[in-house]
């Protein structure tokens, strides 16, 4: 029997851990589905980002504990903000290729080589090797695979097979 979807989820994402990314996860898609009526601005942020500062400390030194639940309501305001900033150094970022998917494909298997290899590594060590042996991987798989492949996206190979085909039959 296979382990449907919402198992599997809270299998891999337990209890409190879960809630927490679903809470973030819909906090984000409210803000997403009513951002023609949200005014991001600048001033709001820096309010925001001084608001969970000071509840930050605050729950350091165990006075106050609401920080997770005001981020819930302004961590997602903050990082929309960003995301939809027009930047116009950000606007030639992929004009050297697109390694997001070689960076998504081949980062697991990185990773888990590294901890094979290098037993007991931190979790900061391992994003860090993780981070400076992926990229170039993506890179040389963006220049040399991805590229060639999407060229080949338009051609009708049907015909192309038909004309193979036709050749081979005369």
């Amino acid at each position: 029997m296979a382990l449907q979807f919402p198992v599997l989820f809270f299998m891999l994402f337990p209890g409190r851990i879960f809630l927490t990314l679903l809470i973030y996860f819909l906090g984000g898609s409210v803000y997403y589905l009513y951002r023609d009526r949200i005014s991001y601005n600048y001033k709001i942020v820096i309010l925001f980002l001084g608001i969970l500062v000071t509840l930050a400390i605050l729950e350091m030194k165990n006075i106050f504990t609401i920080f997770h639940h005001a981020s819930f309501l302004l961590l997602p305001y903050i990082l929309l903000f960003f995301a939809f900033l027009p930047n116009r150094k950000l606007n030639n970022f992929g004009r050297y290729g697109e390694f997001s998917y070689g960076m998504y494909i081949y980062s697991f298997p990185i990773q888990q080589t590294i901890i094979h290899f290098y037993n007991g590594v931190s979790l900061i060590e391992l994003l860090f090797l993780s981070f400076i042996f992926t990229v170039p991987l993506a890179v040389l798989s963006w220049h040399f695979i991805e590229s060639k492949a999407l060229k080949l996206k338009n051609i009708d190979s049907k015909s192309k097979f038909r004309k193979i085909k036709g050749k081979k039959q005369k």
